[in-house]
């Protein structure tokens, strides 16, 4: 399975082993942990020029990124479980394989959006300011 290069490759790096695990229904512990460290470095790099510092709590980080209209309420409330609940498999060593491959699928869609659509938007407008150069990484149409 591959990750768009638009993600931050700190993450991209352990996705193919979340995936792995959540399809396989196994180790939902370290993935509820894995999905909340996902979840935790995705809103840091979302922050403007690192404007909370490296040791901001995560639910500030959410909480900031929500207020200032950068992620909406529904998705601040998901991160909010994915935060409570990588906590709690931390803490009290119990996982959910339902919730761990739920969780999967909102961070890979949130993290679609929140990186790979970004660069393919400035791969558009790149095209179509130069028009003879196709759109990197497209063949067709979207």
């Amino acid at each position: 399975m591959s990750f768009s290069k638009a993600i931050p490759s700190s993450i991209r790096k352990v996705l193919p082993a979340l995936a792995e695990d959540v399809a396989r229904r196994r180790n939902p512990v370290g993935s509820l942990n894995l999905c909340r460290s996902i979840l935790e470095a995705a809103l840091r790099e979302l922050e403007v020029d690192g404007d909370l510092g490296g040791n901001t709590p995560i639910i500030k980080r959410i909480e900031s990124l929500r207020t200032r209209g950068l992620i909406t309420a529904t998705v601040a409330e998901w991160a909010h479980e994915i935060r409570l609940d990588g906590n709690r498999s931390t803490h009290e060593l119990v996982g959910d394989p339902q919730l761990a491959l739920a969780y999967y699928e909102f961070l890979r869609l949130f993290l679609e959006v929140a990186f790979d659509l970004p660069a393919k938007i400035k791969a558009v407008k790149a095209h179509k300011t130069r028009k003879s150069k196709p759109i990197p990484g497209r063949t067709g149409g979207f």
